[in-house]
C-alpha cells in the first residue's frame, strides 16, 4: 500500500510539468528492436547449468517491447495485448544471436529481436493501444551512488565499468529512455529526502541540465548493509532545480529494484501524453495549388502513414486544384498541426483550432496558365482504378 501511495504521489508531481521533447538518436525502427541477454543460468535447486529457453526469451522480448512502446509497465497484464504476448513469434521479422562484448572481450551472448513495426502499429491501432512516441520522451541526467559498509561510490561511467554487479545502464536503454550519466563527482547530487532544496543547489542543477540539454535530473542511491534488505532511494528534479518527487523501495536483489525505479520513471514521464492521447479529434485539412493526381495521392498516403497519431484519412472533395481531407487524429491540436506541416512543399495559409480547419498551399509551383489546368478529380479516380486493377 505504501509503494502504491508513493507512486501516485510521484505521478501527481510529474503530471503538473510539461514534458519537453528530447533529442535522441532513436527512430521508429530502433524502437521495435529488442536485445535480450541469452546466457546460461545456474539453477537455485541443484546448482546445475540451465540453457535459456528461446520461446520464453522471445515472449519476454514482446513484454519489454510493449512497455517500451507505451511507457506503461502495467500494459502486459491488460486484455488487449494478450494476442501479442501469447504469440510473440508471429510478430517477429527476424531474430539473431550476437556476442556481447566488453573492452573487446566476449562476455556473453545476446538475442536480438527485430519486430515488424508496420504490422504491429496497424494492429495496435485496431486494438486502440496508445504508443508513446520517441519524440515525446524527455532526456534525463542520471546521478547515482552506491553506499555499502560505510563506503560511498558515485556511479560514473568509469566506476560502473569496474562494478558490473551494480551496472544499471541496460534497463533505461531497454525502455528507450534518453539519458546521460553524470561524470563530474565534485558536483554530485544525492537523494536527500525532506526539507527545502537550497537555492544554490537548485541553481547548480539548473546549470547542469541546461549545459547538457537534459530535461530532468534523477538522483538515486543504492544502500546495502549486511543482514538487511537492499534499499533504493531516488529523487527527481526539474530543469529549474526544484524537486518534483521522491520514493524509496527495498528488496533482496538490486536489478529488480532498478527495473522498478525506471518503470515508474517512464510511467510518470508518459502519463501526461497517455492521458492526452486518449482523446480522438477530427480536422478538415485542405491543400491548394495541386498539380496532379499523383501529388494528391502522395499527400494522402503520407497522412495515412503517420500512425499512431493519425487514425483515419478521408478525401472529402476535389474542386479544380484544391483537395479537402477529413483527418481523425489522436492527441492535442497543436501536435497534429506540427505533424501535418511536415507534408513536403506546403505552406500553412490559415488555421482555426476552434472549428478544426487547416488550409495549406503547395509551395513554389507558380501560377499555371488556365489552358493547362487539370481536372484532378477525374485523374485521381483514374489512378485509383489503375492501382486497384494492379493489386
Amino acid at each position: 500500500m505504501r509503494s502504491f501511495i508513493l507512486l501516485v504521489t510521484f505521478l501527481s508531481f510529474i503530471g503538473l510539468k510539461p514534458l519537453m521533447a528530447a533529442p535522441n538518436n532513436l527512430n521508429s525502427d530502433d524502437l521495435f528492436t529488442i536485445v535480450e541477454s541469452f546466457d546460461p543460468t545456474v539453477s537455485d535447486v541443484d546448482q546445475s547449468i540451465q540453457k535459456p529457453d528461446l520461446d520464453k526469451k522471445i515472449q519476454q522480448g514482446m513484454r519489454d517491447l510493449l512497455v517500451r512502446l507505451t511507457g506503461d509497465s502495467s500494459i502486459v497484464s491488460k486484455e488487449e495485448v494478450q494476442p501479442f504476448v501469447s504469440r510473440p513469434k508471429s510478430w517477429l521479422r527476424t531474430y539473431q544471436f550476437e556476442p556481447r562484448k566488453e573492452d573487446g572481450v566476449t562476455i556473453g551472448q545476446n538475442l536480438v529481436l527485430d519486430f515488424d513495426a508496420q504490422r504491429l502499429l496497424k494492429a495496435f491501432q485496431s486494438a486502440q493501444i496508445q504508443i508513446w512516441p520517441s519524440s515525446e520522451r524527455p532526456a534525463t541526467m542520471l546521478m547515482g551512488s552506491y553506499l555499502a559498509a560505510g563506503n560511498l561510490i558515485n556511479l560514473t561511467p568509469e566506476n560502473l565499468g569496474y562494478r558490473p554487479d551494480i551496472d544499471f545502464r541496460s534497463y533505461p536503454k531497454l525502455l528507450a529512455l534518453p539519458y546521460v550519466i553524470a561524470e563530474k563527482t565534485e558536483k554530485w547530487v544525492y537523494p536527500v529526502t525532506g526539507g527545502a532544496i537550497p537555492a544554490a543547489m537548485s541553481a547548480e542543477i539548473n546549470r547542469m541540465l541546461t549545459d547538457t540539454n537534459q530535461d530532468y535530473l534523477l538522483s538515486f542511491q543504492i544502500e546495502q548493509n549486511i543482514g538487511q534488505p537492499m534499499r533504493l532511494l531516488w529523487r527527481l528534479f526539474g530543469k529549474n532545480g526544484s524537486a518534483l518527487g521522491s520514493a524509496q523501495i527495498s528488496g533482496s536483489q538490486l536489478q529488480p529494484l532498478m527495473q522498478t525505479m525506471f518503470s515508474r520513471m517512464i510511467a510518470a514521464y508518459s502519463y501526461t501524453y497517455r492521458q492526452n492521447a486518449d482523446v480522438l479529434n477530427a480536422a478538415l485539412v485542405s491543400f491548394d495549388d495541386l498539380m496532379s493526381a499523383e501529388q494528391l495521392i502522395a499527400i494522402e498516403s503520407y497522412l495515412k502513414a503517420q500512425k499512431p497519431k493519425v487514425h483515419q484519412v478521408f478525401l472529402q472533395e476535389i474542386v479544380e486544384d484544391k483537395a479537402l481531407f477529413e483527418v481523425v487524429y489522436q492527441g492535442n491540436y497543436n501536435d497534429f498541426l506540427r505533424l501535418v506541416s511536415t507534408v513536403e512543399n506546403t505552406i500553412l495559409v490559415s488555421e482555426d483550432a476552434l472549428i478544426g480547419q487547416v488550409n495549406y498551399r503547395m509551395r513554389g509551383l507558380g501560377v499555371m496558365p488556365e489552358t493547362q489546368l487539370i481536372d484532378l478529380s477525374k485523374e485521381f479516380e483514374a489512378n485509383v482504378r489503375q492501382e486497384q486493377q494492379g493489386q
